[in-house]
């Protein structure tokens, strides 16, 4: 019941969704599921590009991106990152090279939406606590940039949407709490966030400002 104003929260990625028109898509439906991860962690899996073959090797998200290859923007507390699709290798001259037709582009919208988008839809992730510090509830929903206006097209995204559920329920949530444990475990005193993982790396400096928990950088 805290106050909440959005305008200010979003600041500069407000006019940045506006360009997406979401209010113009389809709603098709939503699922939740539970995880043996922190809330905070599960978020890292959505900022970066280069577990894709590894974990994602076997569906459309492993077969259709190019990996560990991305562009990111920051918005204040939230950020965006952007991923080719394999066939961008293909585009001639004169081609579409806009980016909604030929990459993925995902937003953190701080502390804890994701917005995937895809050129059919949007996937829409909530990553919430669950009462534990190593669980969480995953809210996972989508809708469709033209809405359905007849079963075909319905059936159509409701397969989109099951293939994309079950690369985050079984793919990123069947690696992330062994993940988690790692971290549980520790082995280490200390993390290495890599170059590569640029979007991590902004997560997890916005939430230590939000904590006053000082980080090391070289």
């Amino acid at each position: 019941d805290a106050p909440f104003d959005l305008d200010d929260h979003l600041g500069s990625l407000d006019a940045e969704l506006a360009q997406w028109s979401y209010g113009t898509y389809g709603y098709l439906t939503d699922r939740e599921f539970d995880s043996t991860v922190s809330w905070k962690n599960a978020l890292e899996a959505f900022a970066e590009s280069y577990h894709f073959p590894f974990v994602h090797g076997q569906s459309v998200i492993g077969m259709n991106a190019v990996a560990d290859c991305s562009v990111h923007d920051r918005f204040g507390k939230h950020h965006r990152m952007g991923f080719p699709f394999q066939w961008i290798k293909d585009l001639e001259q004169g081609s579409d090279w806009s980016p909604q037709s030929n990459m993925g582009v995902i937003y953190w919208v701080y502390p804890n939406l994701i917005l995937a988008n895809s050129p059919v839809g949007v996937e829409i992730i909530d990553m919430l606590p669950a009462g534990d510090p190593t669980s969480c509830t995953v809210r996972h929903s989508w809708m469709g940039i033209v809405p359905a206006q007849d079963e075909a097209t319905t059936a159509a995204y409701q397969e989109i949407y099951e293939q994309v559920h079950a690369a985050v329920r079984d793919e990123d949530f069947g690696v992330l709490p062994g993940c988690g444990s790692g971290v549980r475990a520790g082995q280490h005193d200390h993390m290495i966030i890599g170059k590569n993982e640029i979007g991590v790396q902004h997560m997890i400096q916005v939430m230590a400002n939000e904590l006053n928990i000082p980080l090391t950088y070289s």
